[in-house]
């Protein structure tokens, strides 16, 4: 959904919503956003070691593998390989979605 859609819905210009939104999140709702999007990619890694880039990419709602690559890189400072290869280490309870 788009945050103008969401404005629109709450009676507020977009403009207003993004400074309530960051605000209260400290985040804009895009930052909040690629976040969940990536912590989500996170947690498929977990889940779904097995899954191809390429799929994961289109599950997650990127463009594509490069886009979700670009994504991740930039947020957590790690490929997604990288970021993949410490996951495989970790033993994981029960993780919260």
């Amino acid at each position: 959904m788009r945050v103008s859609e969401i404005a629109e819905a709450v009676h507020l210009s977009t403009r207003q919503l993004e400074r309530r939104f960051k605000k209260s999140a400290g985040l804009s709702p895009k930052q909040y956003a690629r976040a969940r999007r990536i912590r989500a990619t996170a947690i498929s890694l977990v889940e779904k070691s097995e899954m191809n880039w390429a799929s994961r990419a289109a599950e997650m709602g990127f463009a594509d593998q490069a886009h979700l690559t670009h994504e991740f890189s930039m947020l957590t400072g790690r490929s997604p390989n990288s970021f993949a290869e410490k996951v495989k280490r970790i033993e994981h309870g029960e993780l919260i979605k």
